[in-house]
């Protein structure tokens, strides 16, 4: 998530951290504190699926494109049994 974000003419020109940001600013710039709120963009469907997230975090990751050998398994399996 972007910390600042920098509007001009209507258009968002930058996002990122605060301290890039308020760089960009010049005496005349208008800020808004959000107060730890959350800005989402109205054109931006922005729900999220957070119980298959955590699901997925939980998930050890047997992918055969990352996965070629039965030892790369095991040691996979193992580190994730350590956890």
């Amino acid at each position: 998530m972007a910390e600042g974000l920098a509007v001009s003419g209507g258009k968002v020109m930058a996002a990122g951290p605060r301290d890039e940001i308020e760089a960009l600013a010049g005496p005349d710039t208008r800020r808004v504190a959000l107060d730890m709120r959350l800005a989402i963009p109205a054109f931006h469907e922005a729900h999220m699926h957070l119980l298959p997230f955590g699901l997925g975090l939980s998930m050890v990751n047997l992918r055969a494109e990352e996965v070629r050998t039965l030892e790369e398994t095991r040691r996979r399996l193992r580190a994730a049994a350590e956890a």
